[in-house]
């Protein structure tokens, strides 16, 4: 039963991850996409400087390295799931 438990455990948490990965995928990529627009828009209208400009671009590019971390993460977390299950497994078939 407790292995029943620790797998299912280890599932939901993955599933968990998976779902938080996919919405900040979402937030990051549509952040990126409205101050991209708004910072061309401004910087056509002379409102801000292109080193403004360029500095909001580094920011923007560290939202996706944000999610691209995360996705490193929830990685390794699918190898445990992997490690944790796969002893399991090798002791039914003997």
């Amino acid at each position: 039963m407790s292995n029943f438990n620790d797998k299912d455990s280890l599932l939901k948490e993955r599933i968990r991850r998976a779902k938080c990965l996919f919405n900040l995928t979402i937030a990051a990529t549509l952040l990126s996409g409205i101050l991209s627009l708004g910072g061309v828009g401004l910087l056509l209208c002379d409102r801000i400087s292109g080193e403004t400009a360029t500095t909001a671009g580094g920011l923007i590019s560290n939202l996706l390295t944000l999610a691209t971390l995360t996705k490193d993460a929830s990685d390794r977390l699918d190898q445990a799931i992997k490690e944790a299950i796969k002893p399991e497994d090798d002791n039914d078939q003997t």
